[in-house]
């Protein structure tokens, strides 16, 4: 069955994102920038692949939410450090505000200690106001220090006791300045990260990615205006292989009369028009080594499978690459040398495809027309591998063997001159 060509579709981007998928352009995103497809399903997997980048980068990176769980902890503990710190300095000098009367206490409870069990050594300690409980295990009194509750060693002198917990301060605020330390490490670590990740969600957002690939992209192909496949040799093994692998009965051999020529196979060609036979004899002309001569037009003829033959005559020799053709040779001429180059869509895939105009027009309203020429094959694939949104050797690969020049631009703006001859 005959491939239809698909309608374009537009996906409109905001900040380089894909944001939505519209089968035509709508005057709502006049303002926003788009980008066309030859299909909706291949914009709408442009599209599909945009918002997996978006996504993954509203979710985060797991290591940099553990980090930030952490870092939270961290600032934590060091606004514990820093007001366990304070406390235990204030209460140390309101040891020294009322100097007497807690050294009075202290006194006062070191002596009922001796004399008394726990017990009452409770009691009595309840009834001194400054005293808010007491330990006897621990040998410890919590008295209130103006605002602050501390707890003395009640075997321990004033001034002990004040050292003591000035040295609780001080490493209550060397724990602070630990944490902090730690606090600026961890920002660090987490600032680097989301660099990173966004470096890689931009890279993966405008890295070019590969379009479906197909068994027959291991020759030279096209699909023909009715739909029927042409694979061709790139070199003397595939050549070989083109032959021996896929030539079958129901399809047709195409070559042309030049060094160099690939064998052409016309799949199911038994059912092919006449055009496509054509066009089948077009590519394998301009594969020859007639593009890189410059020549203006030439021939090349197709014939059937069983024409096709590895045998020579008694006493010939057929070189590796090369077939005996036997028969009668259908023949196509005045072929001019032109190839077009573009995107289509194949098997709801989208594919980027060189192939005779007519094959092209079929499928096709972004490509371009290509003769011999004298721009260099690289700095094409180059800007048509951007245009297109492609990798280079995607583009390079299947254009014609030789520099080029541009006919005809259809959708496609690269900034290079089109022949005016």
């Amino acid at each position: 069955m005959d491939e239809l060509p698909s309608a374009p579709a537009t996906a409109v981007l905001e900040a380089e994102s894909a944001i939505d998928v519209t089968p035509l352009p709508l005057h709502i995103h006049q303002d926003q920038g788009s980008q066309q497809f030859p299909s909706f399903s291949t914009a709408l997997q442009f599209f599909l692949e945009h918002r997996k980048v978006a996504e993954k980068v509203a979710l985060g990176n797991p290591e940099v939410q553990k980090l930030e769980r952490q870092l939270q902890q961290q600032r934590d503990t060091a606004k514990r450090g820093g007001e366990e710190s304070e406390r235990l300095t204030h209460a140390a000098e309101a040891l020294y505000t009322a100097y007497s009367e807690y050294n009075s206490m202290l006194s006062t409870i070191r002596k009922n200690a001796d004399k008394t069990d726990w017990e009452e050594l409770r009691r009595f300690a309840s009834t001194v106001p400054m005293v808010e409980s007491i330990d006897p295990q621990k040998k410890k009194v919590r008295v209130r220090l103006a605002d602050v509750v501390a707890d003395l060693d009640y075997l321990r002198s004033l001034d002990d006791n004040a050292n003591l917990l000035y040295s609780k301060a001080k490493e209550a605020r060397e724990k602070q300045n630990r944490s902090k330390e730690l606090v600026v490490a961890t920002e660090k670590r987490i600032e680097d990260l989301r660099a990173k990740d966004t470096k890689a969600a931009m890279v993966e957002k405008t890295t070019v990615k590969k379009t479906k690939e197909f068994w027959f992209e291991a020759y030279k192909w096209f699909i023909t205006s009715g739909g029927h496949l042409i694979v061709a040799g790139r070199d003397v093994r595939t050549n070989d292989q083109v032959v021996k692998k896929h030539l079958k009965l129901p399809d047709r051999y195409a070559h042309a009369d030049v060094h160099g020529a690939p064998s052409v196979v016309i799949k199911d060609g038994s059912t092919a028009n006449e055009q496509e036979l054509r066009e089948a004899c077009i590519f394998a002309l301009a594969h020859s080594k007639a593009w890189n001569a410059g020549v203006q037009e030439g021939s090349a003829y197709w014939v059937l499978p069983d024409q096709v033959s590895k045998t020579p005559e008694a006493g010939a020799f057929v070189p590796r690459g090369a077939f005996i053709i036997r028969g009668k040779r259908n023949y196509e001429h005045h072929i001019s040398l032109e190839l077009a180059i573009g995107e289509i869509e194949h098997e709801k895939a989208r594919k980027i495809m060189c192939a005779p105009r007519t094959s092209m027009e079929a499928r096709s309203k972004r490509y371009l027309l290509l003769a011999p020429g004298d721009m260099a094959r690289s700095k094409l694939s180059s800007s048509l591998a951007k245009e297109l949104g492609v990798p280079e050797e995607e583009v390079s690969r299947i254009l014609p063997p030789g520099d080029v020049k541009i006919l005809e631009s259809h959708g496609l703006v690269l900034g290079q001159p089109i022949s005016k001859e």
